[in-house]
């Protein structure tokens, strides 16, 4: 897979638009033909799991948000690093009308597959991947 941007940011409420908003911009300047649709549904994505790390994990009380965008393979892949510390591990809800849970739903529900990886360092990494035909030349 290509790296085609990343982004380290402060974890605040703002975060989660700028990041949106930068994997939009590299999404849209790798010319994969996204129509709309999708583009909006991966920039939806990214902006749950990023607000989700603001809100959950140490990236939100002082520390950051790394956002890594891939392609390759006729995927397209983005993934969230946090600072750690969650409480729990990311998951869809099972309770439909409980409160809050329904973003990863919609993760769920928008996306090819998701998913989520600790890493060594204790920080917690959830990713995202839809299929994107135009991105199958890319290694």
């Amino acid at each position: 897979m290509d790296i085609i941007g990343t982004i380290n940011m402060a974890g605040h409420a703002a975060t989660a638009r700028d990041i949106r908003r930068f994997v939009g911009q590299r999404l849209m300047a790798a010319d994969l033909g996204l129509d709309a649709e999708t583009l909006g549904d991966i920039e939806l994505c990214v902006d749950e799991l990023v607000a989700n790390a603001v809100a959950h994990t140490f990236s939100g009380c002082g520390g950051r948000v790394t956002t890594l965008i891939e392609i390759g393979c006729g995927v397209v892949r983005i993934s969230v690093v946090d600072d750690g510390a969650a409480q729990t591990k990311p998951h869809v809800r099972t309770e439909l009308l409980g409160e809050g849970g329904r973003g990863l739903r919609l993760v769920e529900e928008l996306s090819s597959r998701w998913g989520t990886d600790g890493r060594p360092d204790g920080r917690g990494e959830v990713w995202v991947e839809f299929r994107v035909p135009a991105a199958l030349h890319r290694s």
